[in-house]
């Protein structure tokens, strides 16, 4: 699967170039003197999404070109998330979303993360599809591996 940086880079819909971007991430994750844990990361995931992900797949819609899997990816990951976690202590502004996600189906699921995040995207039935499909695709097992 590609990642955010490969599918934003061909759209010159980035604020920088990608392969900067790209390898100041791997530069940030090498040092060891930052000691960022993925549970913090994760923290407040409704109003970092938006900004880091979604304004990508929202530029790339406006000029014409296709929304990306790679974002739809890490929102599938949220949703994964905010179905595991204690949203309340970790993302107080998705609580209303996560008491809305159990026994729905991933184009649904999809549906409401999208609305919460971004009710106005551009295209949101296809960025939608595109994260239903990776809820689909990569459902925890009872042992925490994906199947």
């Amino acid at each position: 699967m590609p990642t955010i940086y490969d599918v934003a880079q061909p759209a010159d819909v980035l604020p920088m170039d990608a392969g900067e971007a790209l390898a100041e991430l791997r530069t940030r994750f090498a040092n060891t003197g930052i000691e960022h844990e993925l549970a913090q990361i994760a923290r407040d995931g409704s109003q970092k999404l938006p900004v880091r992900v979604l304004a990508v797949a929202q530029q790339r819609a406006e000029a014409g070109l296709p929304v990306g899997t790679a974002g739809a990816a890490v929102i599938a990951g949220w949703i994964r998330f905010l179905e595991s976690a204690d949203v309340s202590s970790v993302d107080p502004g998705a609580v209303e979303l996560a008491v809305r996600l159990p026994g729905r189906g991933s184009a649904a699921r999809a549906r409401l993360a999208l609305a919460v995040l971004a009710p106005d995207l551009t295209r949101a039935d296809v960025f939608a599809r595109h994260v239903a499909e990776v809820l689909v695709l990569r459902r925890p097992t009872l042992t925490g591996a994906r199947s």
